[in-house]
């Protein structure tokens, strides 16, 4: 994997990571936020990053893939994110019990988290409510383990990639959060795609 680049940010901004398993439809999440519409994705191989402009502040999205080599990467980023996003395909149980674990880790208390980090709202999307055999959120909930994680501000919310309705009263609940905090000081850190 590359290294990590500095990238910077205005004061009215701030960095959200949007994290989940490949398949769990994070990039079709970003991009209907940012184009109002549903695109066909593939697995992202490594970052893709957008602006997404909510209620008075500009959030610099960095989708991070899901593909088990690229997972290490979302602890180094996560340092230095003001925001997480975590997407989880609902569908998909086993899949959601790996999600859990990978989401464990990041949120993991350890020597490198410090206090400040837990304070960094979690958003998770329930994706996929739109099929029929979609989880509950409250599910959703204890699969994830969400009460156990080492975080402070978090919300489950129920969305359909398909509907960016639901996708945009999650960015509410996020913004809302991130005006109440202070930017992190350091800039988010993106893979670079030099060796």
């Amino acid at each position: 994997m590359g290294n990590c680049v500095s990238m910077g940010r205005r004061s009215r901004s701030r960095g959200v990571l949007v994290l989940g398993l490949d398949g769990a439809g994070t990039t079709t999440i970003l991009y209907q936020l940012v184009l109002g519409k549903r695109l066909e994705t593939i697995p992202t191989l490594g970052v893709n990053h957008e602006k997404v402009q909510a209620d008075g502040l500009q959030l610099d999205c960095w989708d991070v893939g899901g593909l088990d080599k690229v997972r290490p990467l979302w602890r180094q980023c996560f340092k230095d994110a003001d925001a997480v996003i975590f997407v989880v395909d609902s569908t998909d149980l086993p899949r959601m019990r790996l999600a859990a674990e990978e989401l464990a880790k990041l949120y993991r208390t350890d020597s490198s988290t410090s206090a400040a980090m837990k304070d960094r709202p979690l958003l998770v999307f329930a994706n996929k409510q739109d099929l029929r055999d979609a989880a509950s959120i409250k599910m959703v909930e204890k699969v994830l383990r969400i009460e156990a994680l080492n975080v402070t501000c978090t919300k489950v919310l129920p969305s359909s990639a398909n509907d960016r309705q639901s996708l945009v009263k999650g960015v509410q609940w996020l913004t809302a959060q991130l005006k109440k905090k202070k930017p992190v000081a350091n800039r988010i850190h993106a893979p670079s795609t030099n060796a």
